[in-house]
């Protein structure tokens, strides 16, 4: 194990040479598969303690369901207008300028500003780094087979940590390329990373945001949410990648380290926080082509849509990673329906809960679980809204006091 950076300015890892260039061993000696592909292992000083949940709230619904789509890529998930929800509520109102709102929420901002990154990193974990000139072909099959729905990027010509490769870099694509099937499946076959991202370029923003060790988790909650993304690398001054923080990751910590016991925020509801989408829920149907699904999330900025029946409801949730498992097939038309797709995927649970559970138990339910959003129903099933882990972490940030 490694002491704390700022007791050891060095601060060597092994699998990282702590230079200006990154040092590596021959790729053939880590994977016969792409030769560009560099799994790094790191080992840091503190290990998070598994946390307890005590109550199951939720409902469960057995279906086909990626165990990735807790892990998206674009901040938010849905539009959500505050001034619709109406519901009653067994709490009073809660209105974001008052001062019990910033006094309820002062424990939460505390904790995540006291806190470094470094102090968040696990015991052991990996990074995956893909050189930027590996195939498009072999990096997402290599993603998909690993269950990884990103990694960072290597330049060796910069000789430095130069962006991430994401899902929403492939749906990118695969809209820009819609009905030029021929033209999808050469990039993918034949081109590498690196002429992937300068298509994708013209297409989305490619910015590499990060962060340092000895940063504070509040700024990184901060960058999440102002740069619209999932994913955050933590890089030291040396240029040596230590891990990957996300929404998933900044809630399990809390989850371990802060006593909601004695947090009054978490024992209100998502009606009474407004916490959550209750308006313009984005919805499709299983009989709905997996392209019209895909420019739902473009269109609306959402990285995952309830899938509900003629009755409004829920039956399943439809993800960005699930287009993955439809590519490696070789489907880049994607006009197969959703219950045809959703039969490529591993088989899962649709949780839900109503909008009346403690953020609290919301909380646990999220970090136990492992999963990016809850549907919120109603007492027939039929869809209300989503909450999920950004808008958790969006309602801190917009509404704390700091």
């Amino acid at each position: 194990s490694h002491t704390h950076p700022k007791h050891n300015p060095t601060l060597s890892f092994p699998a990282l040479a702590h230079t200006s260039s990154l040092s590596l061993p021959h790729p053939k000696r880590l994977i016969q598969f792409p030769l560009f592909i560099i799994i790094l292992f790191f080992f840091c000083r503190s290990k998070l303690p598994s946390h307890t949940h005590k109550k199951t709230i939720i409902h469960t619904h057995a279906t086909a369901m990626s165990n990735e789509q807790y892990d998206d890529d674009l901040g938010g998930d849905f539009h959500h207008d505050p001034a619709s929800d109406q519901s009653p509520s067994t709490h009073s109102p809660i209105h974001s300028a008052s001062d019990k709102h910033h006094a309820l929420l002062a424990p939460i901002v505390s904790f995540f500003q006291r806190a470094k990154n470094f102090d968040s990193m696990p015991i052991s974990s990996k990074v995956i780094v893909f050189d930027i000139d590996i195939k498009v072909r072999d990096a997402f099959q290599v993603a998909s087979e690993n269950d990884i729905s990103f990694a960072s990027l290597w330049d060796s010509t910069k000789g430095e940590i130069v962006g991430m490769l994401t899902v929403t870099d492939l749906i990118a694509i695969l809209l820009y390329y819609h009905d030029k099937t021929s033209v999808i499946k050469d990039l993918i076959a034949k081109e590498s990373v690196r002429k992937w991202r300068e298509i994708g370029g013209r297409l989305r923003r490619q910015q590499l945001v990060n962060v340092g060790p000895e940063d504070s988790l509040w700024n990184s909650v901060v960058l999440l949410k102002q740069h619209k993304i999932h994913r955050l690398p933590v890089i030291t001054k040396g240029g040596a990648l230590l891990h990957i923080i996300t929404h998933s990751h900044l809630l399990a910590y809390m989850c371990s380290f802060l006593s909601f016991e004695t947090t009054e925020f978490f024992n209100h509801s998502l009606d009474t926080l407004s916490i959550g989408t209750y308006s313009n829920v984005i919805t499709a149907k299983s009989t709905d082509t997996v392209y019209h699904v895909i420019e739902l999330f473009s269109q609306h900025g959402v990285s995952a849509v309830p899938i509900v029946d003629e009755d409004g409801s829920v039956v399943d949730v439809y993800s960005r990673y699930d287009v993955v498992y439809l590519v490696r097939e070789g489907d880049y038309a994607l006009n197969c329906t959703i219950e045809d797709a959703l039969k490529t995927r591993p088989k899962s649970t649709v949780f839900t809960c109503t909008r009346y559970e403690t953020l609290g138990r919301v909380v646990r339910h999220l970090s136990k679980s492992r999963i990016h959003r809850l549907v919120i129903v109603d007492e027939q099933n039929h869809v209300e809204g989503v909450v999920s882990i950004s808008d958790i972490f969006s309602f801190f940030m917009e509404n704390a006091e700091v």
